[in-house]
């Protein structure tokens, strides 16, 4: 018989019992399974209807997804509901030691985000999301008339320019917000105000970023699993991924051993600017969603409609095309702090709590870190828990303090100055691992 979602693990007595073994011999394409919170479930034949994507569940097959489930899901009763028919058993509890040497982290984790869901921190305050929306308007119209009123001299064009990066900078955040259902109850009005906010406003597509997006919450910092660090080709980080490239003499496409230095020239200014204008025009187009293209020039049109008259046609987009740049450095700088500075690996041999405790890191806390990366310096936080408001996670930062000394994990926080400069450090580490496993490879 099935648990509800949630309820704890079953033991070895309910219908059939199925060891870990057994369950990591069906992980390919033709025969899936997946288990969550101690339940065996056949996902093959339901895989490419979930709305995550099949992709999504590749991640976990033949592994244990309670965890990102849980974090992942805003209904689980209904979630729980679609599965009840792909369930097909459950696993012995005592049939695999590594999977109970972290018993007592998950039950204390289960227990903490209990806690914090009963002193109210997964409820999103309306007053906090409509002051940060006005404010998001308010940095456009003031971009627009800075560059209407004083005209289109280079100090008025680049401070025009920067606070309409601010505000697409800002409104990214808030669209992630809603990405993860956290700004309203309800699944439904999360996904109309993230479209309204990327699709319309921004000229990306929710479509392409929840799946992107999902992927690098489910395994985060895992190459092949997380599309973030997936960049093989371009950039090879951590301290695993160097030398397995160097002792098979893989060079890629640029000299990583320098790549602490082209990374700041193209990685930050053209992130956003050019790739990802490229991976959500193919990712619509592959997927046949014209009409979301037509979304994804709003922000155009706008730029035109209203600097067309005084930049001209072209000049608009090249204003455009500068506010891009602007936010790509000040996104991917914020973004990546948190991540390729620590592990980058399979993270096969750990539990879910302690893959994202090796995967990311915080920056210290200030009005000026919180408003600048949109609370996302509480990086830890957001990954354990990526449906908390983001105003809240401040107050859950003692709580998982205490967790991760309690058991031992290591709660890292920089602050933001180190946190850009261990980008450079990590990077050249990086870079020199697979320059001297190149050659020793090359000399045998």
């Amino acid at each position: 018989m099935m648990q509800h979602i949630g309820e704890g693990e079953p033991g070895c007595g309910h219908q059939k019992i199925y060891t870990w073994e057994e369950i990591k011999e069906h992980t390919s394409l033709t025969d899936r399974w997946v288990v969550i919170n101690g339940v065996v479930y056949n996902v093959t034949q339901w895989q490419k209807k979930h709305p995550g994507g099949a992709r999504m569940l590749s991640h976990f097959a033949g592994k244990d997804a309670s965890e990102p489930f849980a974090a992942l899901h805003k209904d689980k009763a209904l979630a729980a509901k679609h599965m009840r028919s792909f369930a097909i058993g459950t696993v012995c509890s005592v049939s695999d030691k590594k999977h109970n040497t972290k018993k007592d982290l998950i039950k204390d984790f289960h227990a903490l985000r209990q806690h914090l869901e009963d002193i109210g921190l997964f409820k999103p305050s309306i007053c906090y999301y409509s002051l940060y929306f006005i404010h998001v308007i308010l940095l456009e119209v003031l971009a627009i008339l800075i560059l209407r009123i004083f005209g289109v001299s280079w100090p008025i064009y680049l401070l025009s320019g920067f606070l309409l990066a601010a505000a697409q900078v800002q409104a990214g955040w808030l669209q992630h917000d809603m990405g993860h259902i956290s700004v309203f109850s309800t699944t439904r009005i999360n996904r109309w105000g993230q479209f309204l906010m990327l699709d319309c406003f921004k000229g990306a597509t929710s479509l392409w970023w929840n799946f992107r997006h999902n992927q690098h919450h489910a395994r985060t910092n895992v190459v092949h699993r997380d599309p973030d660090v997936t960049i093989q080709d371009f950039f090879l980080l951590g301290s695993k991924q160097p030398v397995f490239w160097g002792q098979r003499k893989r060079k890629g496409y640029l000299p990583y051993n320098w790549q602490q230095i082209y990374f700041w020239l193209f990685g930050p200014p053209f992130a956003l600017a050019v790739f990802f204008v490229y991976e959500n025009v193919y990712f619509l187009i592959k997927r046949k969603a014209f009409v979301r293209l037509i979304f994804a020039l709003i922000l155009s049109f706008r730029a035109c409609f209203l600097c067309g008259d005084i930049l001209g046609i072209c000049g608009a987009f090249r204003y455009i095309f500068y506010m891009r740049i602007v936010e790509s450095i000040w996104f991917i700088i914020c973004s990546q702090i948190n991540h390729i500075t620590m592990e980058v690996d399979d993270f096969d041999d750990v539990d879910w709590i302690t893959a994202n405790a090796m995967a990311t890191c915080n920056v210290e806390k200030s009005f000026f870190n919180d408003w600048l990366t949109g609370h996302l310096n509480f990086q830890i936080e957001h990954h354990l828990f990526p449906q908390m408001p983001r105003h809240n996670y401040y107050k859950a930062q003692p709580y998982v303090k205490a967790l991760f000394k309690k058991h031992g994990l290591v709660y890292v926080e920089k602050s933001l100055l180190t946190g850009t400069l261990d980008i450079y450090r990590c990077l050249k580490m990086s870079g020199q691992l697979w320059y001297d496993s190149y050659n020793r490879a090359a000399r045998k």
